[in-house]
């Protein structure tokens, strides 16, 4: 005999429901493109209603870490780091406390950064 189904069991299983249509659909007509905040949305609010974190992440095809992800920051993508504290440019001077010598006109600079490599020399004397 099955057992009966709580009003609250009924509520999360029509939520479980409606999320896996939504991810299905997304799946289906989006492939390969990340969640829209709207779906993400609807998954930290799904969990915040108590529905289980598992049950979620099962129906609509996402890892644990992805539903512990989007419960941290919701409103940050999958698979992005935070920015930086600050983006701005900082400049340093640099002033030389001799003159510097001329260089022949052959001469080149070159920098070397790991795999790259920048060289510069004079075009016209």
């Amino acid at each position: 005999m099955p057992r009966p189904v709580s009003p609250r069991g009924a509520r999360d299983t029509q939520r479980l429901d409606d999320l896996s249509t939504a991810f299905e659909r997304f799946r289906r007509t989006h492939p390969g493109k990340r969640f829209p905040p709207a779906l993400r949305a609807g998954v930290v609010a799904a969990v915040n209603a108590g529905v289980p974190a598992t049950a979620v992440g099962r129906v609509c095809g996402l890892s644990w870490e992805q539903v512990r992800r989007w419960r941290a920051d919701p409103e940050r993508p999958s698979g992005t780091r935070p920015e930086a504290p600050s983006r701005a440019a900082r400049v340093l001077a640099v002033v030389d406390a001799i003159a510097p010598q001329p260089v022949a006109a052959e001469a080149e600079l070159e920098l070397r950064v790991g795999p790259w490599l920048v060289r510069l020399s004079r075009a016209v004397d």
